[in-house]
């Protein structure tokens, strides 16, 4: 392959990598998790789930309680995903479960499950009781 040929190529990925970053948004790992009115950092990852995650940005999710350790909203469209076992889950893990269940865990324990990682929300300590007993409205926006 000739060298212009694969400057045209690098041109045409540079550009498909930024209009999935949002718009020529760049990506800066920051976010931010409001519930009701108590908000959280959230660090994300740097592998293309959490860049998608990132360009959807702000997210509202109407999230459902599942198993007493975790929320969870099932999205239309799918995110890219590559799952792995993670042995154990802890308190303000962010992660994807197949590729359209975006997971928010608010307790820590082991599992055989695999997921892909998207993040890590800060002050894990709050998240079980800023996020109820219920079903919440969340929203997720850039820092």
């Amino acid at each position: 392959m000739s060298l212009g040929r694969r400057a045209v190529i690098g041109g045409m990925a540079v550009l498909a990598a930024t209009a999935a970053l949002g718009k020529g948004k760049e990506m800066t790992g920051k976010v931010i998790l409001k519930i009701g009115g108590k908000s959280f950092p959230v660090e994300l990852e740097k592998n293309p789930t959490a860049e998608a995650f990132y360009s959807r940005l702000p997210l509202e999710l109407a999230m459902e309680e599942l198993n007493g350790n975790e929320k969870c909203c099932y999205l239309g469209k799918p995110f890219p995903a590559r799952s792995m076992p993670v042995g154990r889950i802890e308190a303000g893990d962010l992660m994807l479960f197949g590729n359209r269940c975006v997971v928010v865990f608010y307790k820590s324990f082991r599992t055989s499950y695999t997921y892909t990682r998207i993040g890590r929300i800060g002050n894990a300590e709050s998240l079980e009781s800023a996020l109820g007993p219920g079903d919440p409205k969340v929203r997720f926006e850039a820092a």
